[in-house]
């Protein structure tokens, strides 16, 4: 019977710890619920100003990017430079093409790059 009454005490007392901490929480938030009010809709305002922000400067990343990608494409590149990077450097063939593309079809100025970087 003993381990019965110490099983019925221990969960009294878990039940009454959960209750406390309950209304310990209710108190906190009660405390600090008036002036979270005022705060939120200052910083739901801030907050929708800045999430504009950051949608418009990716919306102008996404616009340079493909703009970048239409003048590289533009640019012509020799297959024989293309193969040269990719046996010497062991690149892809993307790679290499990509590279060779940024220095406007110099295979000079891409190995230096390759090389030095």
């Amino acid at each position: 019977m003993s381990d019965e009454q110490e099983e019925i005490e221990n969960e009294e007392q878990q039940v009454s710890k959960t209750a406390s901490q309950k209304e310990q929480a209710q108190a906190m938030s009660s405390m600090s619920a008036g002036s979270n009010q005022e705060q939120s809709t200052f910083d739901a305002a801030k907050a929708e100003r800045n999430v504009k922000a950051l949608l418009a400067a990716q919306k102008q990343d996404q616009k340079a990017k493909l703009q970048r990608e239409k003048e590289l494409a533009a640019i012509t590149v020799k297959k024989e430079d293309t193969q040269l990077l990719v046996d010497q450097l062991n690149l892809t063939t993307a790679e290499a093409d990509r590279t060779l593309r940024e220095h406007q079809g110099d295979v000079r100025a891409a190995l230096k790059t390759l090389v030095f970087a």
